[in-house]
């Protein structure tokens, strides 16, 4: 499927969920007759709207264009660049224990193998 037909297809289920639930509670069956504040409840998706424009959609784009660690190196590197730990997308710790487990799965693979891991392994 394109970006932007998933572009497509994502924009039209929020807001057709959203639809959904204001209807399911203020006339199709709510809890109480002649509506219930439990419409409400769409309110948490509205945020998500945003993420339909024109920045949600470059991010997805990204996403679906880019290697997948790609995207953690460049914020990776813009973090060390800024000297600011408070723009990574994750802990040091975390990405090191990923880091691990992703380049030992990658020979064992290659050698058609299981993948052994020690507590050890994790530590930086």
């Amino acid at each position: 499927m394109s970006p932007r037909l998933l572009n497509l297809v994502a924009s039209i289920s929020l807001l057709a969920l959203i639809a959904l639930c204001v209807l399911w509670e203020g006339w199709l069956a709510p809890l109480r007759p002649g509506g219930s504040w439990m419409m409400l409840k769409a309110v948490p998706l509205l945020p998500a709207i945003a993420g339909l424009g024109a920045e949600g959609k470059a991010a997805v784009e990204a996403f679906q264009n880019k290697n997948v660690h790609q995207l953690h190196l460049e914020n990776f590197v813009a973090a060390v660049r800024a000297g600011d730990k408070a723009l990574l997308a994750c802990p040091g710790e975390e990405a090191y224990r990923t880091a691990v487990a992703v380049l030992k799965v990658l020979p064992a693979i290659e050698a058609g193998g299981g993948v052994p891991f020690a507590p050890a392994d994790f530590q930086a």
